[in-house]
């Protein structure tokens, strides 16, 4: 629709509800589908082109998931239960999360599930901060106090007066939001909601904006440039048959007075959510290193949850939310449930040392989880294998000694630090045409020497060619 209300048109076609989009880059847009069923509502996130085509899923399981903004760093804020099963969705506490435009990398905006709200109407600032509407999960009108939550703090702040009901709020100018205000009733006037100019720094409310002396104005929305998000490069394969989790400690545990677990941990058991049975199955189990690492892979789109269990088969604890892995998406997590503002220890988790890893603990229809994609790479490289062949880089460079593993592990830290340092010294790394396959070559002592010679003979370019941005990225 046009700014003047001419030029109405259709966009999407569903036999769902549509409601709340917003504009992501790459000429798209997410959307809030809602579903009655059973007595009750349900939804969860859409993506589809700016004409309603090509509409797809990212968000599954219970939570009643729902569109609030786009971040400017490409992330969809969107606000859900929590925790997220189904009985939460009835309690009506519900929290912030951010997840990626293809469904990945679902998580709590900021964990602060000890206070029982419900956090809606959010919004970002030109400073990054966040600001939303917080309420009490209660039957009543809509609207709450307005609260903000900074950029890099751990927790929000209440910014209206003691008492004043606010729905909505945007970014009018630097310091300045337009706030849809309760007015309560007065004679004959209905109580309602009008907009209101918010200071920011004084955290008052200052002129009336627009007023209509009978029906509520809400969700006021300045029409004004915007910068455009961040477009994120999925990894999503659709044509994948499995999702990764990797824990790096479970031990690492926010809710425990030491900040980690005291029971040693021997497993991790993993449920699966039948969606429309509304039933929980196990999917499987999975070993627990010393160091707190498990690294598994599941059914993608699955709702999954996991649970702790000592040497003896006794809970320690279990994940109450429903989370899920999208179609060859790696989910790594720094602990169960861990402190957000904590960084991890920095080591190489034993649950990669082990050649059977990923574990699989699928069930559905007896089969495993399929074959792991071990070096996939991200859209925006640019990589040709036959190239690296044909200049003298051997198959066991990259691949190891892959006839002589009991199972095919990667060999090599699939980073860029990793290809830079080969980049930076070629003549390292290349060895003669009809050694290329020989998966137990090694180098001579005149390494150096050779590469040279063959870096040559092969046409390699210079280093300063090699270690070009563009040569890999576009």
């Amino acid at each position: 629709m046009d700014v003047d209300g001419s030029n109405l048109r259709q966009v999407t076609t569903c036999s769902q509800q549509c409601l709340r989009p917003a504009y992501l880059p790459g000429n798209e847009i997410v959307y809030t589908a809602a579903t009655f069923r059973q007595g009750r509502w349900s939804s969860h996130l859409m993506v589809s082109k700016a004409d309603g085509s090509q509409a797809q899923r990212i968000t599954y399981g219970p939570g009643n998931f729902q569109v609030e903004t786009v971040l400017r760093d490409g992330r969809i804020l969107a606000s859900a239960s929590w925790p997220l099963d189904a009985q939460a969705e009835v309690a009506s506490s519900r929290q912030l999360y951010t997840v990626k435009p293809d469904g990945t990398a679902l998580e709590s905006f900021r964990c602060e599930h000890q206070q029982r709200a419900v956090r809606s109407e959010a919004e970002e600032l030109e400073d990054g901060s966040v600001v939303f509407v917080k309420s009490e999960p209660a039957d009543g009108p809509p609207g709450g106090a307005l609260a903000e939550i900074r950029r890099g703090a751990a927790h929000n702040v209440l910014l209206s007066p003691p008492r004043t009901i606010s729905w909505s709020s945007r970014q009018l100018g630097a310091s300045t939001l337009i706030v849809s205000k309760w007015i309560p009733a007065f004679r004959n006037a209905p109580g309602r909601f009008a907009l209101y100019a918010f200071d920011l720094q004084s955290r008052t409310f200052g002129e009336r904006i627009y007023e209509d002396p009978q029906v509520s104005s809400l969700q006021g929305v300045p029409l004004a440039p915007r910068e455009a998000p961040r477009k994120f490069w999925t990894l999503v394969n659709p044509e994948a048959r499995a999702g990764y989790f990797i824990c790096l400690d479970s031990y690492l545990s926010a809710d425990s007075a030491s900040g980690k677990l005291s029971v040693p941990i021997a497993s991790v058991r993993v449920f699966a959510l039948d969606l429309a049975a509304d039933r929980e199955q196990t999917l499987g189990l999975a070993p627990v290193e010393q160091d707190g690492s498990f690294y598994v892979s599941v059914p993608p789109d699955l709702p999954v949850r996991f649970a702790l269990f000592d040497s003896n088969g006794d809970l320690i604890r279990e994940q109450r939310s429903w989370i899920w892995a999208r179609p060859n998406e790696q989910r790594g997590c720094p602990g169960c449930h861990e402190d957000q503002a904590v960084a991890p220890e920095n080591h190489w988790p034993l649950t990669l040392r082990r050649l059977d890893t990923p574990i699989s603990v699928s069930n559905r229809a007896g089969k495993s989880a399929g074959p792991v994609d071990l070096h996939r790479l991200p859209d925006y490289v640019n990589f040709n294998h036959s190239l690296h062949s044909s200049k003298g880089i051997g198959c066991s460079t990259c691949h190891g000694q892959a006839g002589q593993l009991p199972q095919v592990a990667p060999a090599i830290p699939l980073r860029m630090e990793w290809c830079f340092g080969c980049h930076s010294n070629p003549e390292l790394y290349l060895r003669p045409r009809d050694q290329i396959s020989r998966m137990d070559w090694r180098a001579p002592e005149n390494q150096a020497e050779l590469g040279r010679k063959l870096a040559a003979q092969y046409g390699t370019r210079s280093v300063q060619a090699l270690t070009s941005c563009t040569l890999c990225h576009h």
